[in-house]
């Protein structure tokens, strides 16, 4: 048997955003859930008076702040028999709409959990 939830969660701050899908499966002795999280946080917006300006601004904003970052943890529980996999990546990216240029910072989160 499969089970999925998902989940679009908005609260009271406009500019963060979560999503998070859920899959448990139960196959013959073992149960394997994962479970993948998306967070994203509009940190900053910029509006230009010229594409070049918009350029620019987007060039020294990445010199200043070039985050991107991976973890991988895995944890074993012998006596439970549980195996845990974590894989987190945070990073930032841009949106640009006409001379309007938004930048956003996301965390990526995927767990894996198998259960004999």
């Amino acid at each position: 048997m499969k089970e999925v939830i998902y989940k679009n969660i908005t609260g009271p701050n406009p500019r963060k955003r979560e999503i998070s899908i859920e899959e448990t499966s139960d196959r013959s002795k073992i149960r394997m859930v994962k479970k993948w999280i998306s967070k994203y946080y509009l940190k900053d917006m910029f509006m230009a008076q010229s594409k070049a300006e918009l350029e620019h601004w987007i060039e020294l904003d990445k010199e200043r702040s070039a985050v991107r970052k991976y973890h991988i943890l895995r944890h074993i529980d012998r006596k439970k028999r549980i195996n845990k996999v974590l894989f987190k990546m945070a990073g930032e990216f841009y949106i640009v709409d006409r001379l309007k240029v938004f930048k956003v910072f996301c965390v990526n989160i995927l767990k894996i959990q198998i259960c004999e």
